[in-house]
């Protein structure tokens, strides 16, 4: 197994795409398998109709009372192997690439500790900026991507700084992936990582290498047919008004300056590019409406309203059929 992980926007789908021209990977667009088996027995990050904390208590108390820990997650990791491996087709390696796996880098770590890993790792403004251009039009919804800009941070930081020394887990940074004067030395850290044999030319039409699937980055891809250096400068535009700017000072300082050197930053080097931005009044009434709805919606979670919503819609009509 060989696992990617990174935040989302980090280039994870650029990687997998240059990684997929050898003939020793299998790879699919991102089956998020892994999730809701390593959550099902803590039952932490989800929410369920069924009821999550009682689904986990009885897991608990099944497991512990019969096989143990060790042995279900022995177990677990039998079946996982199985299922990888009849995807893959008997390839050497099956890639995995799921950004949400960023929330669970250290138990997927415990459970295939003689797995290869590569971590990606991205400057966190340039995330920001990439997922607001890509899914919102540029406008404020960085409230619906919390749980990665913050959770999965952390815990890509706390992964790196307990896995520095494992000769199984490599970390590389997306702009010396695509920036011409690191690139070829990244691309050669990759290989002797995994052992591969791999070509890739300074001027290589990556939209071709096409994973089959409806997730993963279809956006950057199409954009970007090959390695640019432009890919790897910081989107100055992004903070457009004082409140974003403000917003990012206080989002390095929240990171932290041990966790962003974990991850291969400078916290002082980011703060010197966000400053550098300018622009005082595009999205900034637009901006302060949705930066208060974002406080609403951490509060409410409209989402899950949402769904109960909606579900009572549904048994409702279905009630209004029978009584006909």
């Amino acid at each position: 197994m060989v696992f990617i992980l990174s935040l989302p926007r980090s280039g994870s789908t650029l990687l997998q795409r240059i990684l997929s021209k050898s003939d020793d990977i299998a790879t699919f667009a991102e089956p998020w398998l892994m999730l809701p088996m390593l959550c099902a027995y803590d039952g932490k990050m989800t929410y369920s109709e069924y009821g999550t904390n009682l689904s986990s208590l009885a897991i608990k108390e099944f497991v512990q009372g019969s096989l143990g820990e060790d042995e279900y997650k022995q177990e677990l990791k039998k079946f996982l192997l199985s299922v990888y491996g009849k995807a893959s087709g008997g390839k050497r390696y099956c890639l995995e690439k799921t950004p949400r796996y960023a929330l669970i880098c250290e138990e997927i770590y415990d459970l295939f500790p003689d797995s290869k890993f590569i971590v990606l790792t991205r400057n966190p403004l340039s995330i920001c900026a990439s997922i607001l251009s890509t899914w919102s039009s540029n406008r404020w919804k960085m409230y619906n991507y919390k749980v990665d800009i913050y959770k999965g941070i952390f815990g890509l930081s706390s992964f790196l700084k307990k896995t520095s020394s494992k000769p199984n887990v490599l970390h590389i940074r997306y702009e010396d992936l695509v920036k011409s004067g690191s690139r070829a030395d990244t691309i050669q850290r990759i290989k002797e990582h995994l052992d591969l044999s791999l070509s890739i030319g300074e001027n290589e039409d990556l939209s071709q290498l096409q994973i089959p699937g409806r997730m993963g980055d279809k956006t950057g891809i199409n954009k970007y047919s090959g390695f640019s250096d432009s890919r790897a400068e910081f989107p100055s535009d992004f903070l457009c008004n004082p409140l974003r700017r403000y917003w990012a000072k206080r989002y390095l300082k929240q990171i932290g300056r041990d966790n962003l050197s974990h991850l291969g930053y400078s916290i002082d080097e980011l703060a010197k590019d966000a400053s550098k931005s300018k622009g005082y009044a595009r999205f900034l009434v637009s901006d302060v409406a949705r930066m208060i709805y974002g406080i609403i919606y951490d509060y409410f979670e409209p989402a899950i309203m949402r769904d109960k919503f909606l579900r009572l819609i549904k048994k409702s009509g279905k009630s209004n059929v029978c009584h006909r």
